[in-house]
């Protein structure tokens, strides 16, 4: 017959004699009686939460958790088992001894009853192993700038032009240049002074295709009845040579530059440039400025372009929007 048993208890230890063997430990306790005949089971169903069979040579299980009747329960079954094991008489011995196991196992009953039965609550779970956490990906290092745009580079200036000709002598403070095609010669206005000096010595040179200063004053203020202060502009309309000075347009004869009369331009301060369009009309710009005692021009707001027609003015366009107008050009597409 073999009974086994349980227990939540540490520890473990073995008995063995000629006829059987006791096995106690902390998971189980186990006996093997060969030559021992039924025992009633109504001793092991006393038990509390234990699960009892016994049948003849069968195995009975037992819930052990006391330990102190776990040790008297080892030191009965060292005696039953040396009884066992010895003479004819082993017999009578083992039943007496029976009834001393089961008496023990019904103090066992009692202990655990009174004691308490509850085993002790099983460990909490194993933690579960932490996830695998994914290494941090790699932070991919910021873009590179973009190049600084190289610096617009200024387009090569223009080497100066080579003069055709070069006139130095016979002029004073040249202003404007004006080709006669009907005398093949070049006009030439000299201020000779300052550009809104009223002293009457401004004069015109006349000057060959090649350069050579043929007259150098072709037309001169203060000689031959001429008034010429600081001429600036010309033009040339149904053959009167046309030039600004200061405030109003002097006229000559363009073969003998013999004086024409004045045209007075009325709130100019500074006429500068003539243009002639069809019909022999003369345009002057007045650039709207006057000279300073320090030598240099402050604005005066008389900015305008103006029409001569048939010896009349009249405004074309009069504004400080137009910002000081300077040179006058007439094509085919207007001014």
């Amino acid at each position: 017959m073999v009974i086994a048993g349980r227990s939540p208890d540490s520890g473990s230890s073995s008995l063995s004699g000629g006829h059987g063997m006791v096995s106690l430990s902390t998971e189980r306790i186990a006996i093997r009686l060969p030559h021992l005949a039924t025992i009633p089971s109504c001793a092991w169903r006393q038990l509390p939460n234990a699960d009892v069979t016994v049948n003849r040579g069968a195995r009975a299980t037992i819930a052990m958790n006391a330990d102190a009747e776990r040790h008297r329960m080892s030191c009965v079954l060292r005696r039953f088992i040396g009884r066992l094991t010895r003479g004819p008489g082993s017999r009578t011995s083992a039943a007496m001894m029976m009834r001393r196991l089961i008496f023990a196992l019904g103090s066992l009953f009692f202990a655990i009853s009174c004691g308490g039965s509850e085993v002790p609550p099983a460990p909490p779970p194993a933690p579960p192993p932490p996830a695998a956490t994914e290494p941090p990906a790699a932070i991919a290092p910021p873009p590179a700038p973009p190049p600084a745009p190289e610096a617009a580079k200024e387009p090569p200036k223009p080497a100066a032009p080579t003069p055709v000709l070069r006139v130095t002598e016979g002029i004073a403070t040249p202003e404007s240049v004006l080709y006669d095609e009907a005398g093949d010669r070049y006009l030439v206005s000299n201020i000779n002074g300052k550009p809104d000096g009223v002293d009457n010595n401004g004069y015109i040179s006349e000057l060959s295709p090649d350069g050579k200063v043929t007259n150098a004053k072709f037309i001169a203020g203060g000689q031959k009845k001429v008034k010429l202060d600081a001429p600036k502009g010309s033009g040339i309309a149904d053959g009167i040579f046309y030039v600004t000075d200061i405030k109003v347009v002097r006229k000559f004869d363009l073969k003998t530059g013999a004086p024409k009369g004045d045209i007075a331009i009325a709130g100019a301060t500074f006429l500068n440039d003539i243009a002639v369009g069809p019909a022999g009309k003369v345009y002057v710009s007045d650039s709207g400025v006057k000279g300073k005692a320090d030598g240099g021009m402050e604005p005066t707001g008389t900015d305008a372009v103006y029409v001569i027609e048939k010896g009349k003015v009249k405004p074309v366009a009069k504004s400080k929007d137009l910002g000081g107008p300077n040179g006058l050009l007439w094509t085919d597409k207007g001014l």
